[in-house]
Order: C-alpha cells, then structure tokens, then sequence
C-alpha cells in the first residue's frame, strides 16, 4: 500500500511540475552583474533561476560585496614605504524568489518583477600590510548570520536592473543595486 501511495504521489507531483513550467519565456537562466552597494560602493552577483511559470521563479544566488574601511600610512625609514589597510568583505549565498508582474502573450518587453530570498550571510575580514615589495595578509572570519533580502527590478532583453536592501541578521546591513546580463531566459 505505501508503494501505491508514494508511486502516485510522485505520478500527481510530475504532473504539476510538468504543468507548471513556463510557456512563453525558457525555463532557465543564470544572471552574472556587478553592481553598487552602501557598504562598499561594489558587489558582484551571480544568481541562477528557473521558471516555475510564467509569473514565479526559484533561484539561487551568490553575492559578495568587499570593501576597503580603512588605510593607513605609516612613517617609515627613509627608503620603505609602509601601508596597512583593512579590507570587509561581506558574501551571501541563498534561495531566492522572483513574481513578474506584467507577463503574457501581449506583454511589452519591459517585465517590471518583485521578490527576495533568504541569505547566509558572512562577513570576513582581512587587514594587508604592504612593506615596500613586501605584502603580508591576515584573515579572520567574523561573523555569519541568517538574513533576508527584499528586491524590485525590472527585465529587457537579456539585461536586468534591481534594487534590494540586505538584512544581514546582526552583521552590517546594506543597500544594493545591480545591473546583470543574463544567459538564457528570454522569451521562446
């Protein structure tokens, strides 16, 4: 009996996915960008989504957003220059969920979308000690946090905008805009 159960479970699940997928846009794409945060004036992104319809996409993301706090100069003898910089980086990994709001057959080529995701986000920090030609590096882990990330975008073409505010769960939370291309996607 449990066999019968479980085969059409999974026969009723097959058949919503199968149901489910887009038909007017091509059900995978991978978005790479860089874009400008508050945090630390650059980030890149890449994310990858599938279309569960038209409407609604699932995805995963990866973003990493590093940042120069603070340089210092220090006196050094006459023929070596010294200068110790602190260098943040923050990075997220995470689920994310996309609903496109003007979709369809007759829908102009300017998709406008909403969504967000839910992020592991860890914040790393690394100070850099430049002795003449010399370079040394330390690396600390600081922090990770469970965080979150609302976003309003829009689509054209292969290129998509977006604007997202990343709650970071205790670590330093910014705002981010992003310009990607994207391969795949796209309408059919």
């Amino acid at each position: 009996m449990k066999k019968i159960l479980f085969t059409l479970l999974v026969f009723v699940c097959f058949t919503l996915i199968v149901k489910a997928q887009a038909s007017t846009y091509h059900n995978f794409k991978v978005d790479i960008g860089v874009g400008y945060t508050g945090a630390s004036g650059e980030s890149f992104t890449i994310e990858s989504h599938y279309r569960l319809s038209d409407k609604f996409a699932v995805g995963l993301r990866y973003q990493t957003a590093p940042s120069i706090v603070d340089s210092l100069s220090e006196d050094p003898p006459p023929a070596i220059a010294s200068t110790t910089q602190k260098v943040v980086d923050y990075s997220s990994i995470g689920l994310t969920g996309d609903y496109y709001f003007n979709t369809g057959k007759k829908s102009r080529s300017l998709l406008m979308f909403g969504g967000g995701g839910v992020c592991v986000f860890v914040q790393n920090k690394q100070v850099i000690k430049l002795l003449g030609i010399t370079t040394t590096s330390t690396t600390s882990s600081t922090g990770n946090s469970l965080g979150f990330f609302p976003r309003f975008g829009i689509e054209t073409g292969h290129f998509r905008a977006s604007a997202e505010y990343n709650y970071t769960g205790g670590l330093q939370n910014y705002f981010s805009v992003n310009i990607c291309f994207f391969l795949g996607g796209g309408k059919k």
